[in-house]
């Protein structure tokens, strides 16, 4: 009977860290910014212009250019 109660208990705190650690409850850091101009030299000639993105927006966000 004691060995099924320690494996019992073992279950139990098992799932609780599971349920405690899960990512889902990992909150994103922000900063404060806010929408901007990125400009990258991706060559000696070339440069990537883009919109930065911000921390709560969709992930299938997308901008006409």
């Amino acid at each position: 009977m004691k060995r099924r109660n320690d494996l019992l208990w073992t279950v139990i705190v098992f799932i609780c860290c599971i349920c405690y650690y899960h990512p889902s409850m990992a909150q994103r850091q922000l900063e404060a910014l806010n929408r901007g101009v990125v400009a990258i030299r991706s060559t000696d000639k070339h440069v990537f212009i883009s919109w930065r993105l911000l921390g709560n927006e969709p992930a299938h966000i997308a901008f006409n250019a």
